[in-house]
């Protein structure tokens, strides 16, 4: 289990480490994606507590920076075999266009 908030302090330490030390710092992330570690931490941050804007604010509404909120690797459709790789929003669009309980397969 994750919160919002923890999204907010892992962008805060992201945001501060240079180019020179963000390979260091971030050895599992690839190296084409490390210039984006920061923008990334904070985009996932915002999405989650400010949702989609208000176009989206009927659907999809922004999380309390404290909620608890699984964070999962496959997303199942519906009652089939077939499971999704999560991404971002691809969770969120799921919920938002489904009447069916979803199963998550949590990492």
């Amino acid at each position: 289990m994750a919160r919002p908030s923890d999204f907010k302090e892992a962008a805060k330490h992201a945001c501060k480490v240079t180019m020179n030390n963000v390979e260091t710092k971030y050895p599992n992330v690839r190296k084409n994606d490390l210039p984006y570690v920061c923008m990334d931490v904070v985009y996932q941050y915002t999405l989650l507590v400010n949702g989609f804007g208000k176009i989206w604010s009927m659907i999809l509404e922004g999380l309390k920076p404290q909620q608890n909120i699984a964070l999962v690797r496959q997303v199942q459709y519906g009652d089939s075999d077939f499971f999704g790789e999560a991404a971002w929003p691809l969770g969120s669009a799921i919920e938002a266009v489904t009447s069916e309980k979803i199963n998550l397969k949590q990492f």
